[in-house]
């Protein structure tokens, strides 16, 4: 599966698969053109709202994934 604009696919080609394995290797060609330097990024998680996202994932993951 690629999840991705339908423009920036120009082909794909399904491939013999790896070794003894049963799933096939995609070739992907795209159209992404990339005109900017590479930038090297440094997060900063010290600035994370940490409580923010433990309160919005507060979930019943049981109940969500598990057949009880």
């Amino acid at each position: 599966m690629v999840i991705t604009e339908s423009q920036s696919i120009a082909n794909i080609e399904a491939l013999a698969p790896s070794s003894k394995s049963d799933h096939a290797m995609l070739m992907i060609e795209t159209n992404f053109l990339n005109d900017e330097s590479p930038v090297d990024q440094k997060y900063n998680f010290n600035k994370g709202d940490y409580e923010a996202l433990r309160s919005f994932m507060d979930w019943d993951w049981d109940n969500i994934f598990c057949c009880n």
